[in-house]
């Protein structure tokens, strides 16, 4: 309730009950930890922002295998060109002063890389002229050409030219990985708070009490004060006492308001809209199955994300030192041409004419190329070695991380199971003590003073078994995560 306090002339006052001081003005609305999760997973930004990259590192995938398509060219032109001839070109020309000729020249061509390193280029051209000289009638040159170039060194294999889809591969799973890791984040986080909310929610039921408390002990104060077997001091010790506890119920009734907006922040898809507060139905137990700790740690150092990912990125540097030695050595190509030209009135004539070979040309030999010393590449390459230094130590520091971890959280929850033990004695013993107190208070025994000091006693011992309920469920949820069995746990399949 809230209270009105009318000061007489002797500082005293008298306390007016004017209505409840936190009661709930809206409807809430029931919620289950598996209803949060699942509200997460479906409206969470930071999950479908993962998902997005997930599905645009994908496309690197596709745009890597692009690598192997071939290139289809085609191309047409025709032109024509008109000369004026000098007099000793005339003469030869049979006294002509003027020369046209038309042309009309088509290619089509295909050229690539195979996975085995070979560069290939098929080309067919048809040129067809006709000029003053031969009263324009048609005449179509076709020829047909064929260029393998074979590297022998540098950039020989299918491991070199499949690098690039290999890395695209690669980061894919580090994409998924990531996936993983964000979505077991989110998931923490909502248990987290969840419990919090839950914290929050019994320490204000506990708050209230209180003050129901605080209101009947000052009720008893009251009455002794007018039968005169007590003092006015110890009715303003009872009015203090109520005021502290009020102010400790708007400062629970804050905190609860809190709990629930951070829980909403990360299960709800617009805070804009004005929505009940939660209502949170379950309730922490310590009903757990409890793994021995090398049991615990057997499973972390199996299935946790980040032993996958260091393992990837180690992959990939190592890849890439093995990329860089190939790009170190010569330049050694072994490059072959073979072609056929056709020469006929028409088009089909001169393809014939190709065809059957009689004028052709081939070509084979070596290219050579290197740079001297090549302290460029030497450079690229210790700087890959060092590359993999690195990620093989952070690898080592991510699995040390790992075991350091799941010690803490072995020790944190052995330490919750005993503060929760040792706060249901504290507790009962708070209780009790605080029983016999009011007892003695009933027959003139006992003070104001001795009652609220246990009361505060009884508060914290209930507050502190609020508490270490929540946090064994929480460390319990980050021990689920810390063995990567979080998403198992929540049957939840990333696809």
């Amino acid at each position: 309730m809230w209270l009105r306090c009318i000061y007489t002339v002797f500082f005293g006052c008298w306390l007016v009950p004017m209505g409840d001081l936190y009661a709930e003005d809206t409807e809430s609305v029931p919620l289950r930890l598996v209803d949060a999760v699942a509200l997460a997973l479906e409206n969470n930004l930071g999950i479908a922002i993962q998902r997005e990259s997930v599905r645009a590192v994908a496309a690197g995938v596709l745009e890597a295998r692009g690598a192997f398509d071939p290139m289809i060219s085609a191309g047409v032109s025709r032109g024509e060109d008109q000369r004026s001839l000098d007099a000793e070109s005339s003469i030869a020309a049979a006294g002509l002063s003027r020369v046209r000729t038309e042309s009309t020249n088509g290619q089509l061509g295909l050229s690539g890389l195979s996975p085995a390193s070979t560069r290939y280029s098929f080309r067919v051209q048809d040129r067809n002229a006709s000029d003053t000289f031969n009263n324009f009638e048609e005449e179509h040159v076709t020829s047909a050409s064929l260029t393998l170039t074979q590297p022998l060194l540098r950039g020989r294999g299918n491991r070199y030219v499949t690098h690039g889809l290999r890395q695209a591969l690669r980061s894919l799973r580090i994409s998924r990985v990531d996936l993983r890791l964000r979505v077991e984040g989110i998931l923490l986080q909502v248990e987290q708070a969840y419990w919090d909310l839950v914290m929050a929610e019994g320490k204000l039921a506990v708050r209230k009490k209180s003050v129901e408390t605080a209101m009947s002990l000052l009720e008893q104060v009251d009455i002794k004060v007018d039968v005169g077997t007590a003092s006015e001091t110890d009715r303003v010790q009872a009015q203090s006492g109520l005021a502290q506890r009020r102010l400790s119920l708007i400062a629970a009734g804050r905190a609860r308001g809190l709990q629930d907006r951070t829980l909403k922040d990360l299960t709800m898809e617009d805070l804009a809209q004005a929505s009940p507060p939660f209502d949170p139905l379950d309730q922490p137990t310590t009903n757990r199955t409890m793994l021995a700790y090398q049991d615990v740690l057997k499973d972390a150092l199996v299935n946790r994300p980040e032993l996958f990912r260091s393992a990837l990125e180690l992959e990939h540097a190592r890849e890439q030192l093995r990329q860089g030695k190939n790009e170190a050595l010569p330049q050694v190509d072994l490059e072959g041409n073979y072609g056929v030209n056709g020469l006929g009135g028409s088009f089909g004539d001169a393809a014939d004419n190709a065809a059957s070979r009689d004028d052709n040309n081939w070509s084979i030999g070596l290219v050579y190329r290197r740079a001297w010393p090549d302290r460029q590449r030497q450079g690229a390459l210790r700087r890959q070695a060092s590359a993999v230094r690195s990620r093989e130590l952070q690898a080592q520091q991510t699995r040390r991380g790992i075991v350091a971890e799941i010690d803490t959280l072995h020790d944190r929850l052995d330490g919750a199971l005993e503060e929760i033990r040792a706060g249901a004695l504290a507790v009962k013993y708070a209780q009790l003590n605080l029983d016999n107190e009011r007892a003695r208070f009933e027959v003139q025994k006992s003070t104001v003073h001795n009652m609220l000091l246990l009361e505060s006693e009884l508060l914290d011992s209930t507050l502190g078994q609020v508490r270490a309920r929540a946090e064994f469920q929480k460390v319990f949820a980050e021990l689920d995560r810390a063995r990567g069995r979080l998403l198992e746990r929540w049957r939840v399949r990333l696809d």
